[in-house]
């Protein structure tokens, strides 16, 4: 306490230092250097009194001296001075401005005490929930940190805190550790939340904890009982007051009531949570502040709840749900919401696919929340919400565009008026849009947003206050949109499109939303129009008109229904026969609410009695007669009315041409179709389907969208009055319709026609869903969506159907199964149209439909619960899917919601048997279905687990895979994909116990084939794998031996679980995937091996073709190169006999004489037979002239020169061949490196016997021709410190059969030589060696095999090594080693969008990098790691922690070439490394392939990559600056750029040709999956739509020409 007390003490000191006490500073130092101040001071430390009232005692004897009033007067003149700052308004005394400066001294010396009691208090709630700011790295993270700033200098500078301390000693009011405590637990778990990556704003959340209170000391003091309801409006005038909207937004709307709004950001959700939480707790000391967890806080609250009825605790049980799903969201992601832990650790997630019961429900609460959250996140961001508005006026697909206006409708509560006028701009434009439905939307939203405009204040208003006068009003909206539809200016009066029609709906939908209070001003509005008619257009007058009907006339006074009255009489009278008949129509529809009101009906009646005549429109005579039967009148004027119209009633033809017409109003053909309806209802076998057919034509045909909605209202009416087979007429007809390509006509089919299909008999509608099924599979994007529209709608009525027909309810629910299958089975297509518009329906029409119960949706939920979740997208791509997939969720969650309140929690039956089916699926097809379906059939739940343990096959990406088995299963209840990331090697004890935790207390069974008994070697030894359960299934393979048999009834009898057996049907056994394999290259049908939809998928992403199932052998070594470095005359007596040629057996004689002597031989394995040698020796500096006896040549090399070096007197080979020369020359310069050479010249001593492809090879690997000629040959040298080097791994990406076609082969060969020239160019005088891959793979083959412990032959019988080879780039991907398990790690170089920075991540569409770790794990081996290269380390810096974090052993890295830095990043490691070739220091490294397009490079992120043609980046001009050449001259890398793209236009079109006649077609970017082995397209192409039916070569001749562009531009650099 002697340091509290020193600190304080001297804080006085200086603080009576400063300027603004001057005044009584002589008398301030006196009274604080007195013994009995002193000794007061540490009284107060020492008992920890830090209150206001301990400290205005402390100072009370000063303070008199100035004003002689008491302590607590004293304090309340301070409280009074602190509370005007804020709410002068609040505070009627005047302040002596003497007495400010002891003010200030007091409010200054109250803070320090407040920071002592954080310090030193214990027991103080503050000491243990201090109050929390921000630390400097958070402010620069807040996006509103002006309003965070702001905040914090109001907060201090009007002293809130003080004022809090303040109020706490005046009246025992313990706001202060209410708000500390909500401030400290909202920024705690705002904080987790922001570690996780949530989307929030942490400056928002301590404005608002801090400041949500603060309203309190703003409510006077005749309200002062009505604080808890008041202080909100008082919070927001504050906040606004110093311009923090959105702070004082979040803050204002604290209240638990606020989460009856259906949407709210996740600040204002963590304020909620936190003040619903900090309460008193009352204990025998009084009251103290507490932080309860939820559910207490919940009791205490509904105990303190005054007037609580059933209805408010329903009210109050619905939000405290809502807050409770919140809470177990976040602690589902790992938030600790007790305050205990201090760190946040992310919580790895049950997956989708293994979770049941009331984890389904829970994680789709989850789910929607965490949508919700983003979503809201995006609106509250001006610039976020901007972006959304403005993807919505750029989109050109109208279907999309009705989505996005329907999530404005969905999320319109929360924007701000600012943001409600700009959408409002947007929508009226849309008004004049070209589709009907996005009119009708906008029309809609209009009226919604203009009711919602006032900002509604959803806590009480003080009595006292008027309410502001807003520059802007919802009135002020209506009529400017009003006066802009009925006076439209001549530009938009002449439109051609219908858009003023769309007032009426407006009307409704402001009306149908709006406040009863707001009904009044907008009538009136309405009466003022109606009362200047006279002043429009004919068009204007008549869409007035329309609005009439939806006025809601029960809140109208005499006078203004009089006004009403006049206008409808006056309409009545209308010399335009279209506003006659609408008036007529619309009293027909409201006629039961014109009863009594203003004697109207009286009106009406003397109307019709002056207009008893004929009128030459039959349906103006039908209307009157309607209404006269209405009003009951006398027998001789409804004869009069009748036979006015009798006649047209007998003449039907005319009617239905007439209705045909499109010279016929609107108006003339509704009541026309009235009309047709009562004769239907009169004599439905004459007139039945004859009037119906004409409605599906009006439907289908008619040009008007007010015609074609009510035929189709009209038809269902009708409907019931039809025979089954003239319904079935009907269907069908409509059934076709929807097949018709004018999409403007057949959107609004659907509609209708679901409905209509619940008037068919059972089996007619099974007939139909059948058809359905199949064309959901097989249509085009716009009969697919027009299919599940009418689905959705058939769902959404079929509640109906076990009304109306007699059947089992069990047939009634499998019904409904298959019809909500067809809507999951468009969630996984592979268009995103499709699977937006799929979920869509579920969510935001059958869940948010008023048809159905919520039982009902109850039923529907139970059905379909946990396939929503694992067929939806854990994270959209596309901004469009992922606000559609929000507002659908929210329905969701909606449902679960009101259905828990009403009826209690949602059970979903949990499975007790499981059938755990393994397999690579390679595809997934019919056969593998039937399995499925029969074992489903037998009560179990199945899960497909594609494995990645077939490892001697080559597979299809992972993802494909899934994607085909989704395809197939998304329909099938109780069938899901078992999760990648838990990888289960039936051979691995440990997976399989894993599995069997997975499916704790169930019956768990493995599903496998006979095939895999007899051949999987988990079954040839007894491990775990037989304690299990089976079901087993006949299948035989293409490797079925004569004991098979045998083997399987052994294998049967050594597992000892239970064993079902299944049969399949033989059209299904003799489906394999090699005969799909086949079928897939002729491009035949496939429809009848798998399934339709996995089919277009198949042929859409070029999967399967010319695919290998297994991949390829390395089997041999075909290339040796040995070094002789001891050479004596048996040496040069073994190679005269060997040689073919003719030496110069001189030269090898004097080799022996010279330094290093050696001689590097290349032998091919298959007959032992020397492919060629070269000789070589060290060459001193000293000893030059002895070499060359020529000064000149002496003096040359000791300038171009330094270091070691190594003269090659010769290269001998046994063919005349290019390619011969590279490799001999390629072994003599990697071991010339190796032993440290740092020059090397070349002197041909030894043959002329292919000397010209000898020097064409000197040339294209960076030696320079010197002045000089030695044997009539010139001498060649070359530096090489820093080597580059060339992977020539073209043939390796082609698919058979191009990779072994003669010109395919000689086109490489040409287009390498130009190659190899340009990057020699680049650095002329360096070497360049280029890698043959025989040669790297000879040599790699063999230290792999070492370090596996396997001969490098492949043995007739299995012994693999002890080890697993993981190749991790692109050598050895796709083959496998002799007797070594080989498992490909798939990894990828992956660039930014600015080809600034890559990461390594997993290769498209395989599985993470992590989750391929999980897999090699499970191998449960040593791993070999294997590369191309190891330098810098990049892949290798990844995967090693992977590897490591999971435990497995890292016996070796193996790689084709180490450079000296990767070396050391070995030994850094501890890992040992080993290589085919030794280059030291390494210049630059070059993949052959990834200079050339659509072959090779490095893939660029892109989000909404999708495709198996991976945008990717080749480091070459014109798609990027290849920034890593460097120290060269610009034209060098020009050069190389326009070689390599002009050879990929050679090789290019060399294929093509090649296809062309193999295919009989052109070859385009689209089937370049048919060559190549991962085809790949330049990220620059931004629609690859705009290229799939180019040739390849086609595409570059244009990236050639954007090339030449810069010529100049880099040749003028150059001059």
């Amino acid at each position: 306490m002697i340091k509290a007390f020193e600190n304080v003490y001297e804080f006085i000191l200086e603080e009576i230092k400063k300027d603004y006490l001057l005044p009584y500073q002589e008398e301030l130092v006196c009274f604080t250097e007195a013994d009995g101040f002193k000794r007061n001071l540490k009284e107060l430390i020492l008992k920890k009194q830090y209150d206001a009232l301990s400290l205005i005692d402390l100072l009370h004897d000063l303070f008199a001296k100035y004003k002689d009033i008491s302590n607590m007067d004293w304090l309340n003149y301070i409280y009074d001075y602190v509370l005007s700052l804020s709410f002068p308004e609040k505070v009627g005394r005047d302040f002596e401005s003497s007495l400010t400066p002891l003010v200030i001294f007091f409010l200054n010396l109250l803070r320090r005490f407040c920071q002592l009691e954080i310090e030193y208090d214990e027991s103080s709630f503050l000491y243990k929930y201090p109050i929390s700011f921000l630390n400097e790295e958070e402010e620069k993270e807040s996006k509103s940190l002006n309003e965070y700033l702001t905040f914090k200098d109001s907060f201090f500078n009007n002293w809130i805190y003080e004022l809090m301390k303040l109020d706490l000693s005046l009246t025992n009011h313990n706001t202060l550790d209410h708000v500390v405590g909500v401030n400290h637990l909202s920024l705690n778990i705002a904080r987790q939340l922001k570690d996780l990556g949530l989307p929030i704003d942490l400056g928002i959340v301590v404005g608002a904890g801090l400041g949500h209170d603060i309203g309190k000391y703003g409510v006077e003091d005749n309200d002062k009982d009505r604080v808890p309801y008041l202080h909100y409006y008082y919070t927001e005038k504050w906040f606004n007051e110093y311009n923090m909207p959105k702070t004082g937004h979040i803050a204002t709307n604290h209240s638990t009531w606020d989460l009856e709004l259906e949407n709210l950001p996740l600040e204002s959700l963590v304020l909620i949570y936190a003040d619903f939480r900090v309460k008193n707790k009352r204990d025998e000391a009084g009251h103290k502040m507490h932080i309860y967890t939820l559910d207490e806080a919940y009791s205490v609250i509904l105990n303190k709840l005054d007037n609580l009825d059933s209805k408010k605790e329903r009210r109050y049980e619905k939000v405290y749900k809502k807050l409770k799903d919140f809470e177990d969201y976040i602690i589902s992601l790992g938030v600790d919401t007790s305050l205990r832990k201090k760190s946040t650790k992310k919580v790895d997630p049950i997956p989708y696919s293994l979770i049941d019961g009331e984890e389904i429900v829970k994680n789709i609460k989850h789910f929607a929340i965490e949508h919700n959250i983003n979503l809201m996140a995006r609106l509250l961001e001006d610039a976020s919400f901007d972006n959304l508005l403005e993807m919505a006026r750029s989109e050109y697909n109208w279907r999309r565009l009705r989505q996005i206006l329907q999530i404005f409708k969905e999320y319109s509560t929360y924007l701000t008026q600012k943001q409600k006028i700009v959408t409002l701009n947007f929508l009226t434009d849309l008004l004049f849009h070209r589709e009907e439905d996005i009119r009708n939307e906008a029309a809609q939203l209009i009226g919604l947003l203009i009711s919602q405009y006032d900002e509604e204040y959803r806590k009480e208003i003080p009595k006292s206050l008027k309410p502001d006068h807003k520059d802007t009003t919802s009135y002020q909206l209506l009529k400017e949109l009003l006066d802009f539809i009925l006076y439209p200016d001549h530009r938009v009066a002449d439109s051609h499109i219908e858009w003023q029609y769309n007032l009426k709906t407006i009307i409704k939908s402001l009306f149908l939303k709006a406040r009863v209070e707001n009904y009044k001003e907008y009538s009136q509005l309405l009466l003022e129009y109606y009362q200047h008619y006279k002043s429009m257009a004919f068009t204007s007058q008549l869409y007035l008109a329309q609005t009439i009907k939806y006025i809601p006339l029960a809140y109208l006074k005499d006078e203004e229904l009089n006004r009403l009255k006049d206008y409808i009489l006056n309409q009545l009278d209308s010399s335009e026969l279209e506003i006659r008949l609408t008036t007529l129509d619309i009293i027909d529809e409201i006629f039961s609410e014109l009863k009594d009101k203003g004697g109207f009906l009286a009106a009406l009646d003397s109307w019709i009695r002056n207009n008893l005549q004929i009128s030459p429109y039959p349906s103006e005579n039908y209307l009157k007669f309607k209404l006269a039967r209405k009003l009951n009148m006398e027998e001789d004027i409804l004869n009069i009315l009748e036979n006015n119209y009798k006649g047209v009633e007998e003449n039907t033809s005319e009617i239905y041409l007439k209705n045909l017409k499109t010279a016929t109003e609107w108006m003339d053909k509704k009541v026309n179709i009235d009309i047709l309806y009562d004769q239907v209802k009169k004599s439905p076998k004459t007139f039945g389907l004859y009037t119906g057919m004409h409605f599906c034509n009006l439907l289908k045909v008619s040009a008007m969208e007010k015609v074609r909605n009510y035929a189709g209202h009209t038809l269902l009416h009708i409907f019931k009055f039809l025979s089954q087979e003239e319904r079935n007429d009907i269907a069908i007809e409509l059934l076709r319709a929807l097949e018709m390509q004018n999409y403007q006509f057949t959107k609004y089919i659907p509609d209708y026609l679901g409905r209509l299909l619940l008037y068919l008999q059972p089996t007619e509608l099974d007939e139909v869903i059948d058809d359905l099924e199949e064309k959901v599979r097989l249509s085009n994007t716009q009969i697919v969506f027009l299919l599940l529209k009418t689905i959705g709608v058939c769902i959404e009525n079929y509640p109906e159907y076990a009304k109306r027909f007699d059947e089992s309810k069990i047939s009634n629910k499998r019904r409904l199964e298959r019809l909500l299958g067809l809507l999951l089975n468009g969630m996984v297509s592979f268009n995103d149209e499709i699977k937006t518009e799929a979920f869509r329906i579920i969510g935001s029409q059958i869940f948010n439909s008023s048809k159905l119960s919520l039982e009902d949706k109850h039923n529907i939920f139970i059905l379909i619960g946990k396939k929503i979740l694992t067929l939806l997208p854990k994270k959209e791509d596309d901004e469009f899917v992922f606000l559609s997939n929000s507002s659908s969720l929210n329905s969701i969650y909606r449902f679960i919601l009101d259905y828990e309140l009403n009826y209690g929690s949602i059970r979903i039956k949990e499975h007790k048997r499981i059938a755990f089916f393994p397999g690579s699926f390679d595809p997934f097809s019919l056969s593998h279905k039937k399995i499925v379906t029969e074992i489903k059939e037998k009560g179990f739940e199945v899960y497909l687990a594609v494995d990645e343990f077939s490892w001697s096959k080559r597979t299809q990406p992972h993802r494909f895979r899934r994607d085909i088995i989704n395809i197939a299963i998304a329909h099938e209840r109780d069938v899901y994909l078992f999760p990648s990331q838990i990888p289960i090697n039936i051979s691995n004890d440990k997976d399989l116990s894993k599995l069997k935790s997975l499916f704790k207390n169930k019956e768990l069974f493995i599903v496998v084939g006979t095939d895999v008994l007899v051949n999987a070697s988990a079954y040839k030894k007894d491990g775990l794998i037989n304690q299990f359960n089976h079901i087993v299934f006949d299948r035989k393979s293409i490797h079925s031996k004569d004991d098979d048999d045998y083997i399987l009834e052994e294998r049967l009898k050594n597992i000892r679980g239970k064993v079902l057996k299944l049969s399949l049907p033989p059209q299904y056994e003799d489906i394999s995937s090699s005969q799909i394999r086949r079928s897939i290259d002729l491009n035949r049908d496939i429809s009848n091996l798998i399934d339709p939809l996995a089919q277009r998928y198949i042929y859409r992403y070029g999967l399967y073709l010319n695919e290998p199932q297994y991949k390829f052998l390395v089997q041999t070594k075909t290339l040796e190169t040995q070094v002789i470095d001891k050479i004596d005359h048996s040496t040069i007596e073994y190679l005269r006999g060997k040689l073919t040629h003719r030496i110069d057996e001189k030269a090898l004689y004097e080799l022996r004489d010279k330094l290093s002597p050696t001689i590097v031989l290349v032998r091919e394995t298959k007959d032992n037979s020397i492919l060629g040698f070269s000789t070589l020796y060290w060459v001193k500096s000293n000893m030059l002239y002895d070499e060359f006896e020529n000064t000149n040549i002496t003096e040359y090399f000791r300038q171009h020169a330094k270091g070691r070096m190594v003269l090659i007197s010769g290269i001998y080979t046994k063919d005349n061949s290019y390619s011969s020369a590279e490799i001999i020359l390629n072994e003599s310069l990697t071991h010339c490196i190796n032993t440290d050479y740092n020059y090397a010249i070349f002197k041909n001593c030894l043959t002329k016997y292919n000397e010209d492809f000898i020097k064409e090879n000197l040339k294209h690997q960076g030696f320079i021709e010197t002045p000089f000629i030695y044997n009539d040959c010139p001498i060649f040298m070359v530096d090489m410190n820093n080597p580059m080097t060339l992977n020539q791994d073209l043939e390796n990406l082609l698919k058979p059969p191009f990779e072994g076609i003669l010109e395919v082969n000689e086109v490489i060969g040409r287009t390498r030589k130009k190659l190899k020239e340009a990057i020699s160019n680049l650095y002329p005088g360096e070497l360049l060696i280029s890698f043959n891959r025989n040669m790297i793979y000879s040599k790699l083959i063999e230290k792999i095999c070492s370090t596996n412990q396997v001969p490098i032959l492949q043995k007739k019988q299995s012994m693999l090594g002890p080890n697993i080879c993981v190749p991790f780039g692109s050598i050895l991907n796709g083959a496998v080693l002799p007797n070594t398990v080989t498992k490909t790690m798939h990894t990828e170089k992956v660039f930014n969008s600015s080809i600034s920075d890559f990461t390594i991540q997993a290769y498209p569409n395989y599985l993470s990098l992590e989750e391929q770790t999980k897999v090699i794990k499970s191998f449960n081996r040593p791993v070999i790691l294997v590369d191309d290269l190891l330098h810098k380390g990049y892949r290798l810096n990844v995967i090693v922690p992977l590897l490591r974090e999971a435990s497995i052993s890292i016996k070796k890295i193996i790689v084709g070439i180490l450079t000296g830095r990767g070396q050391e990043m070995g030994k850094v490691k501890n890992i040992p490394v080993d290589c085919a070739y030794f280059i030291p220091n390494l210049k630059l490294w070059f993949n052959e392939s990834d200079l050339y397009p659509f072959i090779g490079g490095d893939m660029v992120e892109k989000d909404d990559f999708k495709d198996y043609l991976i945008p990717s980046v080749n480091l070459i001009l014109p798609y990027v600056s290849p920034n890593f050449i460097k120290n060269t001259p610009t034209k060098n890398i020009y050069n190389l750029s326009e070689t390599c793209l002009k050879n990929a236009i050679e090789i290019f079109e060399v294929i093509e040709g090649v296809y062309q006649d193999i295919n009989g077609k052109n070859l385009i970017v689209k089937n370049l999956g048919e060559i190549l082995i991962s085809p790949r397209r330049p990220d620059l192409y931004k629609s690859i739509e705009s290229i799939l039916n180019l040739k390849p070569s086609s595409c570059l001749k244009r990236d050639l020409g954007h090339l030449e562009r810069i010529k100049n531009l880099v040749f003028r650099e150059v001059l």
